[in-house]
């Protein structure tokens, strides 16, 4: 039973071209053991040839196959008149669906229909005067054109999904582009201020050093190497933050009301209070719940957390205004989890959304080894859930 089912399966996947191969053999074979031919006289058989075997090549070449057809229905139509009927139906149904000149396809069917009522009208089925032909011919025109309006808009429907999908990817694409750069400019801000405070302190220690006592010269070079490797540093530092920006990761847009970076400090948990009770004046109730003990967080894990907590609340107001919401900090000994939970709708968002949405927070997530999960809840509402090392990985 497998086997027949095995070979069911090997019959579907044919190319097209071989089942017309098949329907041309066997409408062939039709036309040569049916009609009246004189004998065994195989002139009377060739012109028969022609009405079945180029159906072979019918969703190929349609136009031309139904004009051939057409040229044989007059010398096989007399001899063989129920093939060459059946052989006109399927070239025209043929030429109306896959041909791309339908009124073309419509005018020579037509002109058809009135050559077989001249030719061999006296075979026809008992219908009204004039009528046979296109009783016969004209149904299978418009089966074949409506298949292939369907087809088309078939075709078209793929298409457009298809530049959907591409623009949507463009679109995620540049926002991991945006979002890096703008994560990249917060780095530098915290790298930056970490190296300078190492210069400062190099040069007041050398400063105090030498009001002591003479230095030995080793120390004295150790000094100001300390000092010309971290302006070496902050040099390298604003290179790279320009490269970024220039080749690759552009400037993120930013509201008129954000500061830039380097003129005021980045954000950090630190400013938690602040950033709730803004949302709370917007209209989203929201609430703040913290487990352990909260200690000191290194800077970019800090600006992280606030920026993912930022977002997920931007996106609760967006998506699920109103809804109560609430915050949950987790400090652990190795690592923070951080949660936004709301009771609102826990559908229609994606990673696509305005502000970046899902996108910047997995870039996040991702450049200190964390991890991130987003989605609906079981019972109501939406989720969010972050679990950032304290010890960041090596990237």
């Amino acid at each position: 039973m497998e086997r027949i089912w095995a070979a069911g399966r090997d019959l579907r996947e044919l190319p097209a071209f071989w089942w017309d191969v098949g329907l041309a053999a066997v409408l062939t074979l039709f036309t040569q053991l049916v009609g009246n031919y004189v004998g065994d006289d195989s002139w009377d058989r060739i012109p028969a040839l022609f009405l079945t075997i180029p159906l072979a090549w019918r969703r190929k070449r349609p136009v031309l196959v139904f004009f051939i057809v057409l040229a044989a229905v007059f010398p096989a139509g007399y001899l063989n008149p129920a093939a060459a009927i059946a052989s006109s139906v399927v070239a025209t149904y043929s030429v109306a669906l896959y041909s791309r000149y339908r009124w073309v396809s419509l005018g020579a069917v037509l002109v058809e229909a009135i050559l077989i009522l001249a030719v061999f009208g006296g075979a026809l089925p008992p219908l009204p005067e004039f009528s046979g032909p296109f009783a016969i011919l004209l149904p299978a025109w418009l089966v074949g054109n409506a298949l292939r309006i369907r087809q088309l808009r078939a075709d078209l429907f793929e298409t457009r999904a298809r530049q959907l999908e591409q623009q949507q990817e463009q679109a995620r694409q540049a926002a991991i582009l945006e979002e890096r750069g703008r994560i990249a400019r917060e780095l530098h801000d915290v790298v930056a201020h970490s190296v300078s405070m190492m210069v400062v302190q190099a040069g007041a220690a050398r400063q105090v050093l030498k009001q002591g006592h003479a230095l030995a010269p080793e120390a004295t070079d150790s000094m100001l190497a300390v000092e010309a490797s971290g302006r070496a540093a902050l040099s390298e530092l604003r290179h790279m933050l320009g490269a970024l920006s220039t080749n690759g990761f552009p400037a993120a847009s930013k509201p008129t009301s954000e500061p830039e970076p380097g003129i005021a400090p980045q954000p950090g948990l630190g400013q938690l209070d602040a950033l709730v009770q803004r949302v709370r004046d917007a209209g989203l109730p929201v609430t703040v719940r913290t487990e352990g003990e909260p200690t000191p967080l290194p800077a970019g894990i800090d600006i992280a957390s606030y920026r993912i907590l930022q977002e997920s609340l931007t996106n609760a107001m967006r998506y699920a205004a109103g809804a109560p919401t609430e915050i949950r900090l987790h400090y652990r000994d190795t690592e923070l989890k951080l949660e936004v939970l709301d009771d609102g709708p826990g559908t229609g968002r994606a990673d696509g959304a305005p502000g970046h949405g899902l996108v910047g927070m997995r870039e996040r997530v991702a450049i200190f080894g964390g991890r991130l999960e987003a989605g609906p809840r079981l019972e109501r509402g939406y989720a969010v859930r972050a679990w950032l090392p304290l010890h960041p990985v090596d990237m």
